[in-house]
């Protein structure tokens, strides 16, 4: 028969709590990941809509509209009284796409 101390079985308990916490938080950054892809999912770039500029849900409201009504100090709530056919994510996916945009790293060739 094995016999296990007590430091051991504290050990196994902490291990056990720890894998419970790393769990609960691969499904929020999974969770977080899919609803990032389901915003970048309203971002269209449709040749011949707004000169094939990005848009929102495939509308003739670009993504750089959005962002300069931002940018310019109006509120999301402003926006959406003002284009009523917006939703609270799309303004939302303007931010997360130009959030992504802003993330690459400009490459010089010499």
């Amino acid at each position: 028969m094995v016999e296990i101390t007590h430091n051991a079985l504290h050990v196994i308990y902490h291990l056990l709590i720890l894998k419970t916490q790393f769990d609960n938080l691969y499904w929020q950054i999974k969770e977080q990941n899919m609803a990032e892809d389901d915003l970048l999912n309203r971002i269209s770039i449709i040749p011949g809509i707004c000169g094939g500029k990005p848009v929102v849900r495939g509308m003739r409201i670009t993504v750089s509209s959005i962002l300069e009504l931002l940018a310019g100090g109006m509120t999301e709530n402003q926006i959406l009284a003002d284009y009523p056919y917006l939703e609270h994510q799309d303004i939302q996916a303007c931010l997360n796409y130009a959030a992504k945009l802003s993330s690459y790293s400009a490459v010089q060739y010499s």
